[in-house]
Formats: C-alpha cells, sequence, structure tokens
C-alpha cells in the first residue's frame, strides 16, 4: 500500500542582517511562498477498533461497578440490619443489666436486714439461753429444797403393806380399825406403842388387792425404831417400809437391779470357772 507523502518543504534562505550576522526574525515576504507547495488532503488513517475496545471496557467497567455497588448497597443493608439488630441487643443488655443492678441492689439490702435481724435475734437467743440456765439453776435449786422438805416430812411417816383393808361404809369406823391394826402390830414389835398422828390408805380403793397403809408419827425417832426392830419379830405377813420420796425410790430401783446386774454376771463368771476347773480335772484323769 502506498502512503501519500507530504511535499518536501523548502526552507528560504534566512536574511543576513548589513553588518554580516544572523537574524531570529523570519522572512515574512517569503512565508506565503513557502505554503503554496503544502497540499490540503487529508492522510489516510490507518483501520483500527480502539474505538469499540474502549466502549466494550467501559460497559465492562460500568458493570463492575454497578455490580461492585449493588454488592456494596448488600453489604451495607446487612450491616445497617446486624447494626440495628446488635443495638437492640444492646438495650435488652442494658435494661437486663439495670434491672440485674436493681435486683442485687435489694438483694443486698435484705441480706444486711437479715443479717441485722439475726444478730438482734442472736443476741436475745443468747439472753434467753442465760435465763432458761438461770431459772434451770432456780428450779434445781427448787426441787432440791422441795424434795429436802419432802424428805423431812416423810422421815415421821412408815409405810405398813400387807394389814386387812376394812369394808366399813364409815369412815371414822374404818379409821378406827385400821389403827387398831398398826397398833397390834407395833406391839409385837416396839415395848412401849408410840401415839399414832394419822394412818391413810395410798392410792384408790380396789377390791382385787389391799392398798398400803401409811402411818405417820409424831418424832422422826420411832420410825428408826420400827424399822430397825421389824427383822427381830415375827410379823405376820406384814412389811414394813420407809416413806421415800420418788426420787428416793428410783435410786433405790436402779442400785437394786445394778446389783443383780451384777450378781448374775459374777455368777456366770464362777460358773465359767467351775466349767474350766472340771475340763481341767477331768484331762488330767484321763
Amino acid at each position: 500500500m502506498s502512503v501519500q507523502r507530504s511535499p518536501k518543504k523548502t526552507l528560504s534562505k534566512a536574511p543576513v542582517s548589513a553588518e554580516g550576522s544572523s537574524s531570529s526574525q523570519p522572512d515574512l515576504s517569503t512565508l506565503a511562498y513557502d505554503l503554496r507547495g503544502i497540499s490540503s488532503r487529508k492522510r489516510k488513517t490507518p483501520e483500527c477498533d480502539c474505538a469499540t475496545q474502549l466502549d466494550t471496557f467501559r460497559k465492562e467497567m460500568l458493570d463492575i461497578l454497578k455490580q461492585t455497588t449493588q454488592l456494596h448497597n448488600d453489604n451495607v443493608a446487612i450491616i445497617t440490619q446486624n447494626t440495628t439488630s446488635i443495638k437492640e441487643q444492646l438495650e435488652d443488655i442494658k435494661s437486663t443489666t439495670e434491672y440485674l443492678l436493681s435486683e442485687n441492689n435489694e438483694l443486698k439490702s435484705e441480706i444486711k436486714t437479715l443479717k441485722d435481724s439475726w444478730e438482734t435475734h442472736e443476741t436475745k437467743f443468747k439472753e434467753l439461753e442465760n435465763k432458761i440456765a438461770k431459772e434451770k439453776k432456780l428450779v434445781v435449786c427448787e426441787d432440791l429444797l422441795s424434795e429436802i422438805q419432802d424428805r423431812a416430812d416423810r422421815c415421821k411417816n412408815v409405810i405398813f403393806v400387807g394389814v386387812p383393808e376394812q369394808t366399813s361404809l364409815n369412815w371414822e369406823e374404818r379409821q378406827i380399825a385400821e389403827i387398831d391394826s398398826v397398833e397390834q402390830v407395833l406391839g409385837k414389835i416396839l415395848k412401849e406403842c408410840p401415839k399414832l398422828k394419822k394412818v391413810s390408805r395410798i392410792g384408790k380403793y380396789n377390791t382385787a388387792k389391799i392398798r398400803p397403809l401409811k402411818v405417820c408419827f409424831e418424832s422422826e425417832d420411832i420410825p428408826g425404831k420400827i424399822l430397825r426392830s421389824k427383822n427381830r419379830n415375827s410379823i405376820d405377813e406384814i412389811r414394813i417400809y420407809p416413806d421415800q420420796t420418788p426420787q428416793q425410790r428410783q435410786y433405790y430401783n436402779n442400785l437394786r437391779d445394778e446389783l443383780k446386774a451384777r450378781q448374775e454376771k459374777e455368777h456366770i463368771q464362777e460358773v465359767a470357772v467351775c466349767q474350766c476347773i472340771f475340763t481341767a480335772s477331768c484331762s488330767m484323769k484321763f
């Protein structure tokens, strides 16, 4: 392919000054002559698809920008939604925290109230314990004094068991008959029959058994003489006991049970010793 070239330019000779030196200013008189040789035709440009490629690139960039923008908008929407949800959760957490703080403060105040109440009750309990301990001591002292007084009153009495009980409906007749029966028994024990102060039956009347008879005297010496002399003289099926308080009876019953248990234990040990001796003697014979 032939390419048309521009015509050659003719260079004009530079004007020389009268002094013989060159000048930078062109010679305007020769400029019109030089322009006549320039062609006014346009040069042919080579055929290329740069514009199409640029349009395609521009469309692709626009599509990418649109997709990026849409993705960005979607992400912004998701972030906004998540942020809103987080804000709501933070509000819930804040409200819950405030509620828990208020509950905690209430619990602290209640615990403090309970602690103060407990300290007050503990002080009262200690006071009550001290008071009860003092009252127990007083009760023990009162019981002890009452026991001493009861024993002092009972030391003037004796109990007769086995004296036939009268069946008369008149109380005076029964009293006279019982006094006579007691005097007969005392006449067998003592040389001189002491004066009786009071005679009374113990317990409720029962036809199936004879109630014990309590005999009271003026002096404390008489019951002692009767109890010391009862074993020396024969009494027909009548037993005489001292008038004991419930504590005395319990104490002597415990002593009796302990003595019985010791006797049984000693008897078992004696039997075991006898068996060992017998076994040893038999082995020696054989």
